[in-house]
């Protein structure tokens, strides 16, 4: 939920201007009404929640201004100014989308203020937790088995603790029989519950990769018809009814299936946030374990986003094999990974993808490319501005001593007319058992 601290000194007369507000804005919000910053610590139960404090202040001079900016410091929202005339001293404060004063809106048309409040409503910041590639394994041995769980459960703790979603982009089991995903799947359950609460679903996005599906290392000639039977039923175990929907809704025969049930889906975070999870990977034993990008996934990406794309929209795209090759990769390692890449990047491009998450490679990368376009020697295609690919690396396996996961702030830039994102990178310390950042966040915009 939106929610405003409205501080204003003449607190009498606030209450029009506020219901006003209120009567006017495209979604409902909280709003906390204060005379001073003092009387709203009894109001507020977390400052670090509010989404907007608007300051309807008498400030005169840089002593008062020193002193309130003391104050509300360490509030982490943009700030407005709401006055009629604003004095040297407000005029001259630092413009800042956090910690200082973002914009002066003059209350002499409080309409003003509305268009703002609907444009941040629009863009409401929120961050999204990428892992990949658990490769659990119910075979392991005891210390082993217990330490893949004690990560799963830390990684709930202090990862995806303050986040808003989450994405896993396949290899959840590492062999895919039913025992992997038995083991894993109650406490998976239980974290996302006890995170999310009981409609996890909403805010929980899976697909497969190569190694959830019937897998003995490729030494059969010939793979099952019904090789993702373990995972798409782990699926649904996990998601509950819902998810049934996911792995039906596109025709039949799209991708590699189980019983005329699709691996793939199109869902929405928000409504100018969707989400497209494909599977790249494929039976087709002779290309063991490489990724695949077809036609029949260009229709899909087309059917859900050949709509006109607005300004404050985001589009994501989840495939567990990379859509570039990390430089440090060997040619053998290159095998692995995905062909017909090219098609696919043609595909998004077209059609306005922003982001793909990716995992398969087990280290961390990011491609993010600005100002390119593609040709066929003659004529220019397709030129596109901005386009990001962020692999994480693998959450774990056994015996892996690196482990990661990826914690991704989507935040408003600066006008409220487009998205930035910040990726906050987190690496397990085995000795420690505690997943760490190192804060070297990376800042893109797209």
């Amino acid at each position: 939920m939106f929610k405003i601290l409205w501080l204003d000194d003449q607190i009498d007369q606030l209450s029009d201007s506020v219901q006003n507000v209120r009567d006017n804005l495209t979604e409902p919000v909280i709003i906390f009404e204060a005379k001073n910053f003092e009387g709203a610590i009894s109001m507020v139960d977390d400052f670090n929640n509010l989404s907007l404090m608007i300051l309807d202040y008498s400030i005169s001079d840089s002593n008062t201004i020193d002193k309130f900016l003391k104050n509300i410091k360490e509030v982490n929202c943009p700030k407005v100014i709401f006055t009629n005339f604003p004095s040297e001293a407000e005029k001259n404060m630092k413009i800042d989308i956090y910690g200082g004063i973002y914009k002066i809106i003059s209350k002499k048309d409080i309409h003003e203020l509305i268009e703002f409040l609907n444009s941040m409503l629009f863009y409401k910041g929120f961050t999204l937790v990428h892992m990949s590639d658990l490769h659990f394994d119910s075979k392991a041995r005891t210390n082993n088995k217990a330490d893949q769980l004690n990560r799963i459960t830390k990684f709930f703790e202090q990862v995806l603790n303050s986040s808003d979603y989450l994405a896993i982009t396949g290899d959840i089991a590492d062999k895919n029989n039913f025992y992997d995903y038995n083991e894993v799947l109650p406490i998976l359950k239980k974290e996302l519950i006890n995170k999310f609460g009981k409609n996890y679903y909403d805010k929980t996005f899976i697909i497969p990769g190569n190694h959830d599906m019937h897998w003995d290392n490729y030494s059969s000639s010939i793979l099952s018809e019904n090789c993702y039977y373990n995972y798409t039923k782990f699926y649904i175990d996990l998601l509950g009814e819902k998810s049934k929907n996911d792995l039906i809704d596109f025709p039949q025969n799209t991708l590699p299936i189980i019983q005329n049930i699709n691996t793939c889906w199109k869902r929405k975070l928000r409504d100018n946030i969707s989400i497209i999870g494909l599977n790249s990977s494929t039976n087709n034993i002779e290309l063991k374990g490489k990724g695949v990008f077809s036609e029949k996934d260009h229709n899909i990406i087309e059917s859900e986003w050949n709509k006109h794309k607005s300004p404050n929209e985001i589009r994501i795209l989840l495939t567990h094999h990379n859509v570039f090759v990390p430089p440090t990769y060997s040619k053998q390692q290159e095998k692995s990974q995905m062909i017909e890449n090219g098609f696919l990047i043609k595909s998004i491009l077209e059609h306005g993808c922003d982001l793909i998450l990716s995992g398969h490679t087990h280290t961390p990368n990011i491609f993010a490319f600005e100002h390119s376009s593609f040709s066929d020697g003659q004529t220019i295609h397709k030129e596109f501005k901005k386009f990001i690919n962020i692999s994480c690396g693998t959450f774990g396996g056994i015996g892996s001593s690196l482990n990661y996961a990826s914690k991704i702030h989507f935040l408003p830039n600066k006008t409220f007319n487009g998205w930035n994102i910040e990726i906050e990178p987190f690496q397990y310390n085995v000795n420690d058992s505690e997943w760490v950042t190192n804060n070297n966040n990376k800042k893109l915009a797209i």
